[in-house]
């Protein structure tokens, strides 16, 4: 048996302690070894990343743990996130809040887990999160809560907020401002089309330059 070039069990790199060389292989054949990170969680990592200098530090626990410990020191409270958060947890406690009515007063109500900011910001950093989206339930009378919560634009939001009337066609339900830009005919066509009480087909199907009659 040709001897290998490294032997890396029970050496350790940065968080992980190497176990044992396994049989999962790269795209290009090669060996990767079975690491344990600090944290308990086992990973599979190629010899040439555990030993380069700006490889892999750990499993990602490290970068959580950073996050934990950056609440008190980045002035998080003062952030863009930090008033989303406060925001969501208002309109659905506060009866004293703006658009209680909408949430807190219909039952929707905020995870147990998600009361903490921390893991709030955690979930919302690994998911997508950038300054120019805003947080979305998927199941618009669902509750802020992981599974039910995404990261989308302003545009998608009010498609899918319970005030926002939406027409059925082809197994679509859209507002009238996406079915605007999907068909690329103007909103005011729609709009006029709608006030002249025509079909749902007709309104959807008719050609923008084709006038009310």
């Amino acid at each position: 048996m040709p001897k290998r070039k490294h032997e890396l069990t029970g050496q350790k790199f940065k968080e992980f302690t190497v176990l044992n060389l396994s049989d999962m292989k790269d795209k290009n054949g090669k060996k990767k070894w079975r690491c344990r990170c600090s944290c308990g969680n086992i990973r599979y990592i190629l010899a040439s990343e555990l030993m380069r200098e700006k490889g892999q530090k750990s499993c990602g626990c490290t970068s959580i743990k950073n996050i934990k410990a950056a609440r008190i020191t980045h002035g998080m409270s003062k952030s863009r996130l930090y008033k989303i958060w406060s925001g969501m947890k208002g309109r659905c406690g506060r009866v004293s809040c703006t658009n209680y009515q909408y949430y807190g007063a219909r039952g929707i109500s905020v995870c147990e887990e998600w009361l903490d900011f921390v893991p709030f910001m955690i979930w919302s950093l690994s998911n997508g999160y950038t300054d120019e989206l805003s947080i979305d339930r998927i199941n618009s009378n669902g509750n802020y809560q992981p599974s039910n919560c995404r990261w989308t634009t302003q545009k998608v939001q009010m498609n899918n907020t319970t005030r926002t009337k939406k027409i059925a066609y082809n197994g679509e339900d859209l507002s009238i401002t996406l079915w605007a830009e999907k068909l690329g005919i103007p909103k005011k066509v729609l709009v006029s089309r709608m006030k002249a009480n025509w079909s749902t087909e007709k309104i959807l199907s008719t050609p923008s330059h084709e006038n009310i009659s």
